[in-house]
């Protein structure tokens, strides 16, 4: 119409697809909302809109921000029920493909905490620690990470996150 095209209902977005099924997943029990959440993590394939340029109007309008919190929960959320199901690997790719797309996100390092503990790797709980205070340039964990992270580290390992600063 008036030499204009007209995008129908049936076009979508792979964000648009991705936060349909963490929507959906929300209102199921774990059982069912883990393999949907597999499958929109399976979606990621790095940060979200990360081109050299011409996505502009993404950041200008929040569309980043948005895909990569939206990321972060459905990563949160499979990797504590892959945990409550003792299922460490799980867990591990969940969290790890959240910090895909959203790096030095402290709820993703404490699930891959938790994943090494429950998978009998303990050693590599202060990797992870470390690995978390580099990314968001924590020099001194007490004073910049939250004590959430602070106290899981610590219970975990039975050792001070303040040693890992000295």
């Amino acid at each position: 119409t008036h030499q204009r095209y007209r995008v129908t209902d049936k076009v979508t977005t792979d964000l648009a697809r991705f936060e349909a099924r963490a929507t959906f997943a929300k209102s199921v029990p774990a059982a069912v909302a883990k393999p949907l959440l597999e499958e929109a993590l399976g979606m990621v394939r790095g940060q979200p809109f990360d081109v050299s340029r011409g996505y502009e109007w993404a950041f200008a309008e929040s569309f980043v921000t948005r895909a990569a919190i939206a990321i972060a929960e459905v990563a949160q959320r499979l990797g504590e029920i892959a945990l409550d199901e003792g299922d460490s690997a799980t867990a591990e790719w969940a969290a790890s493909r959240g910090l895909v797309a959203a790096p030095g996100d402290e709820g993703l390092y404490r699930i891959r905490m938790q994943a090494a503990k429950a998978s009998g790797n303990t050693s590599a709980i202060r990797q992870i620690f470390n690995e978390l205070c580099e990314s968001v340039e924590a020099n001194e964990p007490y004073d910049q990470l939250d004590p959430q992270t602070i106290d899981l580290f610590e219970s975990l390992t039975g050792k001070s996150a303040r040693s890992l600063s000295a």
